[in-house]
C-alpha cells in the first residue's frame, strides 16, 4: 500500500532525525517485522519471524507515530472538514495498529509465559494511549466542529455515521471532563487494564493448572475413548504415565459432566470449574472483581450516571437499565419452568434406577442425556460420528457459504502461522477475485483462553481507489483429534462453529469506505445478528445432508 509505505518512511526519517540514530539502530529498526511493509501474500503478518522483543519498540513507534499524525490534525490552521480531521483520525496509527492486531491476537490464543510478561508492559502503554487520544480537547473540538456542521461540510450518510460515532466515543470516554477530572478517569482506567489482565490469567492459570486425578480405569466408565485418551496424554505430558488427568477446559468439562459414571468425577469436575479463580489461592479473583466493580461505578459516576449499568445500556437499543431487564425477564422466568420441568424428568429417571439422591448441578448433563436417550432413543455419542470437524467445516459451513455468497475456500498450506494448529484459507468470490484471509484454531490449548470467538489480524479500507481486504480468524476450543480418532464434535460445539463463522463472513463480505466501520465495528445490538443467522444454516436438510 503506498501510503503506509509513504508514511512508514516519513516515520523512519522524523525517528532518525530527532535521534541521531546510529547505522545499527537503522539496522535493528529494518529488522523489525512490524517497522516494515510486510512482504507476505495478502500482508499476513509474517510470524515466524516475529520475536518477543520486537513488540515493546514497535509499540513505543506506533504510539509515536500517532502522535504526530494527531498533532498534525491538532495543529492544522484550515477550518476543520470531515478529510482532515475525522478521516484523519481513522486512519492514524498505522503501525500501532500492526502491532496491535498481532499481540491481541496471541494474548489470548498463545498466551505463553513470554507472551504473559510483554502484556504487563505492553497493555499499560495501549490503555494509557487509548487514555491520551480519547481525551485531548484540541482533537475533540476539531471532531465537534465537523459534526456540528455536518450539513453545512456536505457529508453523506457514512461520513455523517463515522463522525457520528467518534464524537459519542470521545464524549464516553471523558473528552467533556475537567483535566483534574480526567487524570482521574486515567487512573481509573489504567487500574481496570491492569486488573482485566490479571483476572484473565488467573483463569487460564487454574483452567490449565487445577487438574483432576484419576488412578483407576473403573471410574472411566461412561467416557469416550477419545476422552478417555486425551486425559492419558495429559497425564503422561505431566509427568504421571499411566493416569488419567482432566482439566476444565470446554470440551473436556462437557464430556465428563455429560458422560462420566462415577459422581464423583462429575462433582469434581464442576466444583473445580466453577471455582476457578475464587480459591483463596494466588489466582484467586475475588479481590480484582470488588475491585473492578467500585471503579466502574467511579467512573460512571465521573461521567454522569448514577450506576455502571446506566453507563453500559446508555449507547444500545435498550436505553435503560429497566428496559433491558425487562426482556432479560421475558427469557429468564419461561427457562426457569422449562429447567425445573427437565429436573423433574432428571429426577424420575434416576429415582427408577436406584439413584437415590437428590438430583445436583453436578448431575444435569449427565441425567440429561439419559433423558434425552429414554424419551428420545438420542444418544450425544452415536451422534458424533456424524460430526467429524473438516466435514463440518469443508462441507458445512464453507459450502453454506458457497451456495449463500459464491465463496470459495482454498487452504494457503505455506501461509505464515502463529501456531501450527493454525489452518488458513485465501477466500475468493465466484469471479475468482480475492475477498479475505480466514484462519481457524480450533483445538484447546493451555495457552489459550477459554470460549470460542471471531477477530481480526488487519482491518478492511475501500476509499479512494484503495481496496485493502481483511485477514479474519476463528478461535475455538474444540473437542481435539486423537492419534485414532479425528476430531469428532457434539451438536453444540457444531452450532458455535457455525456461530463464530458468521462473525467471520461479517468481517471478510464487509466493504465498508473507512476502517471505523468495517466488519464487526458496528453498535453492540447488531453484533450478533450475523453469527445468529449462520447458525441456522447448520440444520438446513440440504446443508446437514452435505456434511453429516
Amino acid at each position: 500500500m503506498n501510503r503506509v509505505l509513504l508514511t512508514l518512511t516519513a516515520l523512519a526519517c522524523i525517528t532518525l532525525t530527532a535521534s541521531g540514530a546510529s547505522k545499527k539502530n537503522v539496522k535493528k529498526q529494518s529488522s523489525n517485522p512490524f517497522l516494515t511493509a510486510y512482504t507476505t501474500k495478502y500482508e499476513i503478518p509474517p510470524f515466524e519471524k516475529i520475536r518477543y522483543e520486537h513488540y515493546l519498540p514497535a509499540l513505543q513507534a506506533g504510539i509515536d507515530q500517532q502522535n504526530a499524525q494527531i498533532a498534525a490534525i491538532v495543529n492544522n490552521q484550515e477550518q476543520p472538514t470531515f478529510e482532515n480531521t475525522v478521516l484523519a483520525l481513522d486512519n492514524s496509527g498505522e503501525i500501532l495498529n500492526k502491532v496491535q492486531y498481532v499481540f491481541l491476537a496471541l494474548v489470548e490464543s498463545d498466551n505463553t509465559t513470554e507472551m504473559h510478561e510483554l502484556a504487563e508492559k505492553l497493555m499499560p502503554m495501549i490503555t494509557t494511549q487509548d487514555n491520551e487520544v480519547n481525551m485531548n480537547t484540541a482533537l475533540f473540538e476539531r471532531i465537534k466542529a465537523v459534526h456540528d456542521h455536518a450539513d453545512q461540510l456536505g457529508m453523506d450518510r457514512l461520513q455523517r455515521r463515522l463522525t457520528d460515532k467518534y464524537y459519542k466515543r470521545f464524549v464516553r470516554n471523558g473528552a467533556l471532563l475537567t483535566p483534574a477530572l480526567q487524570d482521574t478517569l486515567k487512573a481509573i482506567n489504567l487500574r481496570q487494564a491492569d486488573l482485566s489482565l490479571s483476572f484473565t490469567n488467573n483463569v487460564m492459570n487454574e483452567i490449565a493448572n487445577n487438574v483432576i486425578w484419576v488412578d483407576e480405569a473403573t471410574r472411566l466408565s461412561g467416557l469416550s475413548q477419545s476422552t478417555i485418551d486425551d486425559a492419558a496424554r495429559l497425564a503422561a505430558d505431566k509427568g504421571k504415565p499411566g493416569k488419567w488427568a482432566f482439566t476444565a477446559t470446554g470440551a473436556t468439562r462437557l464430556a465428563v459432566l455429560s458422560s462420566a459414571d462415577d459422581r464423583q468425577l462429575r462433582r469434581d469436575m464442576y466444583e473445580t470449574y466453577t471455582n476457578t479463580a475464587s480459591r483463596g489461592n494466588d489466582c484467586d479473583n475475588s479481590k480484582n472483581i470488588n475491585e473492578l466493580i467500585q471503579l466502574r461505578q467511579r467512573k460512571a459516576q465521573l461521567l454522569g450516571f448514577d450506576t455502571f449499568d446506566d453507563y453500559a445500556v446508555a449507547p444500545v437499543m435498550a436505553g435503560t437499565v429497566e428496559r433491558a431487564e425487562a426482556l432479560l425477564m421475558q427469557l429468564w422466568k419461561p427457562a426457569i419452568a422449562k429447567v425445573a420441568e427437565e429436573v423433574a424428568d432428571m429426577q424420575a429417571y434416576a429415582d427408577a434406577h436406584g439413584a437415590n439422591f437428590k438430583i445436583a448441578p453436578y448431575d444435569y448433563y449427565y441425567y440429561a442425556e439419559k433423558v434425552k436417550a429414554q424419551k428420545f432413543n438420542f444418544s450425544e455419542d452415536e451422534v458424533r460420528p456424524y460430526f467429524e470437524l473438516n466435514n463440518v467445516v469443508k462441507n458445512g459451513i464453507f459450502y453454506a457459504a458457497n451456495r449463500l455468497y459464491g465463496l470459495t475456500f482454498t487452504e494457503m498450506k505455506d501461509a505464515p502461522k502463529y501456531n501450527p494448529e493454525v489452518t488458513v484459507y485465501d477466500v475468493r468470490d465466484e469471479k475468482g477475485k480475492h475477498v479475505a484471509v480466514f484462519m481457524t484454531d480450533y483445538f484447546p490449548r493451555a495457552t489459550k483462553a477459554q470460549g470460542a470467538w471471531m477477530s481480526e489480524m488487519n482491518a478492511e479500507y475501500n476509499y479512494q481507489g484503495q481496496n485493502v481486504r481483511p485477514i479474519i480468524f476463528n478461535v475455538a476450543s474444540l473437542t481435539p483429534p486423537t492419534k485414532d480418532m479425528p476430531s469428532l464434535l457434539s451438536l453444540d460445539e457444531v452450532e458455535t462453529v457455525f456461530h463464530e463463522f458468521g462473525h467471520a463472513l461479517h468481517g471478510m463480505l464487509t466493504t465498508a469506505p473507512f476502517r471505523g466501520l468495517e466488519g464487526t465495528n458496528v453498535d453492540r445490538d447488531l453484533v450478533e445478528m450475523p453469527s445468529q443467522l449462520n447458525e441456522h444454516w447448520a440444520y438446513v436438510p440440504e446443508v446437514l445432508k452435505n456434511y453429516a
